[in-house]
């Protein structure tokens, strides 16, 4: 007589399940950072768009749109319609939410400076013909 059953036994299912939930965490947690990697290079390429739109509209007018406030996001009624003419896809906005980590604006009309903060939490400044060491304290400058 021949007793033995087919079949896989509880502690083989119980590993193949566990290898799987292993490579599923470890397949999402890749995923995730992609979606943020990718969102940041959005944001550095909306950071150039202005940038760019900046620089254009300094070379044409000999300033730049003139906000004193360090809170003033990029967004804002005076900077995005002062750069209307340069910008003709309108204003970038943040990939992931327009009012989400909106990067700030702050410009004497001789230089200004951008504050970028990106979803891992990093945050830098950027500028044109020059920063002002002391808008947007504590910000490395992103072009290291």
């Amino acid at each position: 007589m021949n007793n033995k059953k087919q079949g896989f036994t509880l502690i083989e299912l119980m590993v193949v399940i566990a290898l799987i939930t292993l490579l599923a965490s470890v397949i999402l947690a890749s995923v995730r950072t992609a979606g943020a990697k990718g969102r940041d290079a959005a944001r550095r390429e909306n950071l150039s768009a202005v940038k760019l739109a900046l620089e254009l509209r300094f070379n044409e007018l000999n300033n730049y749109p003139t906000v004193g406030n360090e809170t003033t996001p990029w967004t804002d009624a005076g900077v995005s319609s002062a750069l209307t003419a340069y910008l003709p896809g309108g204003t970038p906005k943040d990939p992931l939410d327009p009012t989400w980590h909106a990067p700030y604006y702050r410009s004497d009309g001789s230089v200004y400076s951008i504050k970028m903060e990106y979803e891992n939490g990093d945050i830098c400044k950027t500028g044109g013909s020059g920063v002002d060491p002391a808008w947007f304290d504590g910000a490395e400058l992103c072009e290291k």
